[in-house]
């Protein structure tokens, strides 16, 4: 009786979470972004990890854009 109490409990708190797919960590749908194409319209990676996938993206395509000027020149 005991262990079914207990399943129940860990079933409802995952019915309201998602593991984010960068960091591993569970978290609530608030701290996910809207994705209209995926299953549960939620993006696969939380907030702060889609943040600094932005951010290491963004560096990359200045750095090759300014070796290409420097090539070009």
């Amino acid at each position: 009786m005991f262990r079914k109490s207990l399943d129940v409990i860990f079933n409802f708190q995952y019915m309201f979470s998602k593991m984010c797919t960068r960091c591993r960590i569970v978290k609530s749908f608030d701290q996910f972004s809207k994705a209209s194409k995926t299953r549960d319209g939620l993006q696969y990676t939380c907030k702060p990890c889609h943040t600094i996938e932005n951010r290491v993206s963004r560096a990359k395509v200045i750095e090759r854009k300014i070796e290409e000027a420097l090539v070009q020149y």
